[in-house]
């Protein structure tokens, strides 16, 4: 907005002062705060990247905490620069040494909070949760309560992906008590969806709504995007989310590097019908393996495969089941907790299914069932339900249980899960449509 592009002329002024007048740690602190949030729109800014490198140059060997703050934010710019994600690594592993070397506690939470951008957390979900560790217990150290509270919400995002329960909602209650000690409008939001995330696990769609919608009025760049994501989701459910297509459309025109965005318009447009859109919107995301490995990665990769089930686009299929194939054990975690979207096994349940891979599929499927009911998820448990029902129809010697399918059918409307309901329906009538 106006405001935001005001806020962004002064920050320029105030970076080309400092510069002027041969100030190292006030040009340093300035770049910093120029600097946008790359991980909202997913592409690299040149110009920032630069002005990083200047401010380093400039800062030489006079503050190891400002250094590592430059290098670690560098790091996120990086990561989303073409061919950058070596380099990223390389950055950010430098930021923290400079953190460690300078003794201050909140400037190595900070470079390890940084750290949370650039390392993928799904190819070692147990590496991730000791990072986020590390986070919490240095700024409790250094008595950062927003990295505090950004830690231990890494915390519970691990526990998430690694399908631990009990541990979720004893890290989701630290949250709520940070935020309850030290109230802040961040904070807050962050509670809001974490309880959304929490409400959407327990098929409660009426109370995640309500928290989706608390999340989105915040009007918090960094936590928008996740109240759109719940509130997506949710339409999803509920067979609504034709209503999701501009504002998903919207998103992607904001955030053009995030790929989840384009690919949930791929999926909105299957809920519409507009198949040969859908298609489309699909193939303009390019190459998975182009797609960068951060936070949303996995989410992207599983709304894919299931929109390109529902397409019966078997290119795309083979393409995803080869990207999820090495994730299988992890569950798919939406903005850093604010969704639970089931074991990333269901998915490709679903994907062997449409490939003709009936043994293959019964296992992914029984795999993920058993995560489901151990995260005690009856939503996700009949959503797997209702895969095997597709499964089942597609054996000709082992067709669907009829009650199987109306026992399915009738907890997913009590839920209000209408596609759910539909997507069982479509079994039994050999249809293989959704709403």
């Amino acid at each position: 907005g106006v405001e935001r592009e005001r806020a962004r002329e002064r920050l320029d002024e105030a970076v080309a002062r400092a510069r002027e007048i041969a100030r190292p740690a006030l040009f340093a602190r300035a770049v910093l705060a120029r600097v946008h949030r790359t991980e909202i729109v997913g592409l690299s800014d040149s110009h920032t990247v630069d002005l990083l490198a200047e401010a380093l140059a400039m800062l030489g060997d006079t503050s190891p905490a400002l250094a590592a703050a430059l290098r670690s934010r560098r790091a996120i710019e990086l990561r989303y620069a073409p061919g950058g994600s070596a380099e990223a690594l390389r950055e950010v592993e430098e930021a923290i040494a400079l953190a460690r070397r300078s003794g201050d506690p909140g400037a190595l939470a900070a470079a390890l909070e940084d750290a949370s951008l650039v390392r993928w957390s799904v190819e070692d979900p147990e590496a991730w949760l000791a990072l986020n560790r590390e986070i919490a217990a240095a700024a409790r150290e250094g008595n950062d309560t927003e990295l505090l509270f950004l830690g231990v919400k890494g915390i519970a995002t691990a526990h998430l992906a690694l399908g631990d329960r009990p541990a979720l909602a004893e890290e989701m209650e630290r949250c709520a008590q940070i935020a309850e000690a030290h109230p802040s409008p961040l904070l807050r939001a962050v509670v809001s969806g974490l309880r959304g995330a929490r409400a959407f696990l327990d098929g409660d769609l009426d109370a995640a709504e309500r928290f989706a919608i608390e999340g989105a009025s915040a009007g918090l760049d960094s936590v928008t995007p996740l109240a759109a994501g719940q509130l997506y989701y949710h339409r999803l459910e509920t067979g609504r989310l034709a209503e999701t297509l501009d504002a998903v459309r919207s998103f992607a025109a904001e955030s053009p590097g995030i790929a989840i965005w384009p690919i949930a318009s791929a999926r909105a447009l299957v809920a519409c019908g507009r198949t040969n859109e859908a298609r489309a919107a699909l193939r303009s995301v390019g190459r998975l393996a182009t797609i960068p490995k951060d936070r949303n990665w996995l989410s992207a990769v599983a709304l894919f495969a299931e929109s390109a089930v529902l397409l019966g686009d078997r290119d795309a299929m083979r393409e995803a089941r080869e990207a999820l194939a090495p994730h299988a054990r992890v569950n798919v975690v939406m903005g850093n907790g604010s969704l639970f979207a089931g074991q990333t096994a269901h998915y490709l349940g679903m994907l062997c299914t449409a490939l003709g891979e009936r043994r293959e599929a019964k296992a992914y499927f029984d795999r993920a069932l058993r995560m489901h009911r151990a995260m005690r998820s009856e939503p996700w448990c009949l959503r797997t339900q209702a895969e095997q029902l597709h499964l089942a129809a597609s054996e000709a010697d082992a067709p669907p249980d009829p009650s199987a399918a109306a026992s399915t059918i009738e907890r997913a409307e009590a839920l209000g899960m209408v596609s759910c309901a539909d997507r069982a329906r479509a079994a039994i009538e050999g249809t293989g449509e959704v709403g």
